[in-house]
């Protein structure tokens, strides 16, 4: 240890002193300086240490500071990783087009399995940051640039809906039918605030270029068409529904809420679990002010930001 005693607390009767190969990720580690002093620090990761047993306990003391990697209360050690990884692509270690390393010199720099590092790099590439090529590698994506969608506070905005912007933004976008249920009268109509009749729930995801941004949950009365799919037009989706019966419709209330993605939103959306969602609800009447379409968006809060627009005077 280059010369440096350890101080032994009191009342404490050292066991032994042993060297220890470990991929334990809990263990407390204890730094010493030059002139003796130590400090406490929770880490993991450390592939070579030498552990001293005190009192039937284990505490490693930690012979490199370059693999430590700080934890944080309970959060899993692959999120950790992640965190590890993602602030060196924020602060330009790993730029835009470069490679990163692979698993085995990130398992090996960390003092951690391989399968941690390839979830945490998993988790990278769900959020947009990396990127897997197949017998190439792994490699940092371009900055991710929110679309801005503008939402008119008007009944009838002069403005276009969220998929003919983001066309007009040039992106591709695709309506892409998940399933559709039928509802029978009266099971849960109040509180989607449609009449006391059988309803259609129809589940739908927006893909933007490929990628999913968000998936809608929509809701009307099954008297107004037979079976969704016949009628799915992937150009429009849910609202293309509403088309093959009447003519348009008239917004009654929009909400706007944050929110953190549940078990349906991260299979659909291919993000984790808890990642920040934009719910977007929404009810719409037909030409005679009748309620006749509840829709509820769940949008990635990483790809669109809502600007709420004035009329104007």
């Amino acid at each position: 240890m280059g010369g440096v005693s350890l101080p032994v607390p009191r009342r404490v009767r050292p066991i032994g002193i042993f060297s220890r190969y470990s991929r334990s990720s809990n263990y407390r580690v204890a730094k010493y300086s030059k002139v003796g002093q130590s400090e406490l620090q929770t880490g993991i990761g450390f592939r070579h240490q030498m552990s001293i047993a005190v009192s039937g306990r284990v505490r490693s003391v930690g012979q490199s500071n370059e693999r430590y990697l700080p934890a944080m209360g309970s959060q899993p050690l692959y999120e950790r990783v992640r965190e590890q990884i993602a602030a060196q692509i924020a602060d330009g270690t790993y730029a835009p087009g470069a490679r990163l390393p692979s698993e085995a010199i990130f398992a090996e720099r960390f003092g951690i399995n391989r399968l941690t590092v390839r979830r945490a790099i998993e988790e990278l590439a769900r959020a947009g940051h990396v990127q897997s090529r197949q017998g190439s590698g792994t490699y940092v994506t371009e900055p991710m640039v929110r679309a801005v969608v503008l939402c008119g506070l008007t009944v009838d905005p002069n403005i276009g809906g969220l998929t003919q912007q983001l066309r007009d933004l040039g992106h591709k976008c695709e309506h892409r039918f998940l399933r559709a249920k039928k509802l029978e009268s009266g099971s849960g109509a109040a509180a989607i605030d449609l009449p006391r009749c059988q309803q259609w729930r129809v589940d739908s995801a927006l893909n933007v270029d490929g990628t999913p941004w968000l998936w809608s949950r929509t809701w009307l009365p099954t008297a107004l068409l037979d079976e969704p799919i016949r009628h799915w037009d992937s150009s429009v989706g849910a609202y293309g529904l509403i088309d093959v019966v009447t003519v348009g419709t008239t917004p009654i209330w929009r909400s706007l809420l944050a929110d953190f993605a549940n078990s349906e939103d991260a299979d659909i959306l291919d993000i984790r679990l808890a990642f920040p969602v934009l719910v977007l609800d929404q009810l719409d009447a037909d030409s005679t002010g009748h309620p006749i379409l509840r829709q509820s968006r769940r949008i990635r809060m990483d790809r669109i930001t809502y600007v709420l627009r004035f009329a104007d005077p």
